[in-house]
C-alpha cells in the first residue's frame, strides 16, 4: 500500500512538473531567436539570452525523483517484512555491476523470495547492457544528487525542426536553408535562410522550440529534457513495480499510461 501511495505521489509531481515547464516555455516562446543579416545577405537567426527556469521546476523534479525511487524501496520492504517482520534494512538496489548486486542482495535482500530476487536482478542496468544510460540508474543517480545538492536546469533552444515557406510563383528548386544543432548558449546560430533579395518570391517562417534540460551547457554530458526523462523514468518504475509485485503494478497501470 505504501509503495502504491508513493507511486501515486510521483505521478502527481510529474503532472505538476509538466504544467510548470509548459508555463515557463510559453512565457519565453516569443523571445527564442533574433534575426540578423549575414555578410552574404542571408538571414541568420541566433538564440537570444533567455532567463533560467524557475527554481520551482527543479524542486518539483526532485520531488518526483524521490517519490518514484521510494516507491521501489517500499515495494521491496513490504515483500521482505512479509517474510521477516521487523527487518528494516531493505530496499530496491540499483547497481552497475553483478558484483555490486551480489553485495546488495546480501545486505538488503536476505528475506526476499528467490523469484522476486531474480526479477530485481533482471531489472538492473548491467543486465540491460546500457549501464548508466538506463533510466533506473538515471533515477537512482539523480535522486541521490537531489538529496545532496541542487540539480541544475538549463534552457536549451532546439534547432528549427522545420521552416515553413510559401512562393508566389512555382519553383522546382528548394531554397538554400541551413539548420544547425540545438543552441545551448546565447548567440549560437539556429538557422540560416535566404534573404528576400536572394529569394524574392518566397516567404520563410522558421519554427523555434525550447526545452528544459539537465546540464551545465556541455553537450557531451547534457541529459534529455526533464519531461521526457521523467516520463521514461515513470514508465520504468511502473515496469519494475509490476515485475516484483504484479498486484502493485496492475493497480497503478491506468495512471502510467
Amino acid at each position: 500500500m505504501s509503495s502504491a501511495l508513493k507511486f501515486a505521489r510521483a505521478q502527481t509531481h510529474l503532472a505538476d512538473l509538466q504544467s510548470q515547464v509548459r508555463a515557463f516555455l510559453a512565457a519565453i516562446a516569443d523571445d527564442l531567436a533574433e534575426p540578423a543579416t549575414a555578410q552574404d545577405g542571408s538571414i541568420e537567426y541566433r538564440r537570444r539570452d533567455l532567463p533560467p527556469p524557475p527554481v520551482e521546476i527543479a524542486l518539483t523534479f526532485g520531488d518526483f525523483l524521490q517519490t518514484a525511487r521510494a516507491s521501489l524501496d517500499h515495494a521491496v520492504y513490504a515483500i521482505s517484512t512479509a517474510v521477516r517482520p521487523g527487518f528494516g534494512m531493505t530496499g530496491f538496489p540499483i547497481v552497475l555491476s553483478p558484483e555490486a548486486f551480489e553485495e546488495a542482495k546480501r545486505k538488503y535482500l536476505p528475506f526476499v523470495p528467490e523469484e522476486t530476487l531474480e526479477a530485481i536482478r533482471g531489472l538492473q542496468p548491467f543486465v540491460s547492457g546500457i549501464g548508466d544510460r538506463d533510466f533506473l540508474w538515471q533515477l537512482h543517480d539523480l535522486a541521490r544528487t537531489d538529496r545532496h545538492r541542487t540539480i541544475t536546469l538549463l534552457t536549451a533552444v532546439v534547432e528549427a525542426e522545420s521552416v515553413g515557406w510559401t512562393r508566389t510563383e512555382p519553383s522546382d528548386e528548394y531554397p538554400d536553408i541551413h539548420l544547425y544543432r540545438p543552441a545551448v548558449a546565447a548567440g549560437e546560430l539556429l538557422v540560416r535562410l535566404p534573404s528576400p533579395e536572394q529569394e524574392p518570391s518566397a516567404r520563410f517562417t522558421p519554427d523555434f522550440q525550447a526545452r528544459v534540460v539537465i546540464g551545465e551547457g556541455d553537450r557531451s554530458t547534457e541529459r534529455p529534457d526533464v519531461i521526457g526523462l521523467a516520463t521514461e523514468i515513470r514508465g520504468r518504475v511502473w515496469l519494475a513495480r509490476n515485475a516484483i509485485d504484479p498486484a502493485a503494478g496492475s493497480a497503478s497501470q491506468g495512471q502510467s499510461n
